[in-house]
């Protein structure tokens, strides 16, 4: 019987691998209403994240699911006197710009950051 090639992955080959997952490189546009060049609050879970407008930032699935699913609903009342409800808009104009790979752990939205930090202390993220 022919020894068959295989490749394997020894555990300091395993380490040295850096680990990576993805994120999606987005800017959030400013608003031209009062208020709406300030940050804006991500919930997931009750964890919240404040994001910089006008700024590229990385957001995981989670928090770009969120943003897409921001809405706005308005009511009017048109001349026979009911209110109607108005469909829901978009809260925040973003771009997508696309997919990029960072380090697992790496809890900072800012792609100024060249290093996954230690903590999200260390990151910077503001929780309230």
């Amino acid at each position: 019987m022919a020894k068959t090639d295989t490749t394997e992955t020894t555990a300091t080959e395993a380490a040295s691998t850096p680990r990576t997952e993805s994120r999606w490189r987005v800017t959030i546009n400013a608003d031209p209403v009062p208020g709406g060049d300030c940050d804006v609050s991500l919930t997931i879970n009750g964890r919240i994240t404040q994001v910089k407008r006008n700024e590229p930032v990385y957001l995981t699935k989670d928090q770009l699911e969120v943003l897409e699913n921001a809405a706005v609903r308005g009511y009017r009342v048109p001349s026979e006197g009911r209110v109607v409800a108005v469909k829901g808009v978009r809260r925040f104009s973003y771009v997508v710009h696309g997919e990029v790979q960072v380090p697992i752990g790496f809890f900072d939205t800012s792609p100024e950051t060249e290093t996954a930090p230690e903590s999200e202390a260390e990151a910077g993220l503001e929780t309230p």
